[in-house]
């Protein structure tokens, strides 16, 4: 039988920057109307093996998300977020390992890292929505550093975004952890399109990263619950090993 392949990256390096946390329990957050665009594409194996933790079995076939998104209120104001996440199991779970984030209200950056471990920069977010297309851009530094446009915009009637957890290297008390986020959301509308994704990968901290086969696009507005976290799990050993729940 096969043995179960495991991530190759290495932790030591995103460790330098990588956010802490207070505590494994913050206060949810319930975030309404917010517009999201996400895309799901296939990337190479090998270099994507290096995106994920140790710890973490990557998915076959490799494949990353790409989340650009608006959120009109919270308790901080309106913020844009953007993401990069690769595909990984905790054990048997799907989830998604994130890579980096931007957002454009430093007070939001701020809350993001410290309650649920977001590696996130500044940067401007923006999504340009319309009848027949979306368009989601990021700049950073001075640069643009993603493009997402979604275009043959067309409805999906019944269906929803699927909300997979996110799991972002942090520190607690000095140490470093996996936290599982537990996301909840519920849609109120859901268009599918093509996708046409320009990332500088060198700021998303995806060296490497290349884009393959598009699987999902989608676009929609939905409501958003950023809870608790769910589980922890160490950095290096294997996830089936280290686990833990939060009661």
């Amino acid at each position: 039988m096969p043995m179960h392949r495991y991530g190759t990256g290495d932790v030591k390096a995103w460790l330098a920057d990588a956010p802490s946390i207070k505590t494994l329990k913050p206060e949810a957050w319930t975030l309404k109307g917010v517009r999201t665009m996400e895309a799901r594409c296939e990337i190479e194996t090998a270099p994507g093996d290096l995106l994920v933790p140790p710890s973490l079995r990557p998915c076959m076939p490799a494949y990353c998300s790409i989340v650009v998104s608006r959120i009109p209120d919270s308790p901080v104001g309106p913020f844009g977020l953007a993401e990069v996440r690769v595909a990984a199991r905790v054990g048997p779970r799907p989830t998604f390992f994130l890579l980096q984030a931007f957002c454009d209200n430093e007070a939001a950056r701020k809350e993001l890292s410290s309650r649920w471990g977001y590696r996130v920069a500044a940067g401007e977010v923006a999504i340009r929505n319309e009848h027949y297309r979306a368009l989601g851009t990021v700049k950073a530094g001075g640069k643009q550093v993603m493009e997402f446009l979604l275009s043959e915009r067309e409805p999906l009637p019944g269906t929803r975004f699927n909300q997979l957890p996110t799991v972002n290297l942090c520190t607690l008390d000095g140490k470093p952890i996996l936290a599982g986020l537990s996301i909840e959301s519920s849609f109120s509308d859901n268009d599918k399109g093509n996708q046409h994704i320009t990332l500088d990968t060198a700021a998303w901290h995806a060296p490497g990263l290349k884009l393959l086969n598009p699987t999902a696009a989608t676009v929609g507005m939905t409501d958003w619950t950023l809870g608790h976290i769910e589980f922890t799990v160490d950095t290096a050993q294997p996830a089936e090993k280290t686990m833990a729940f939060v009661d």
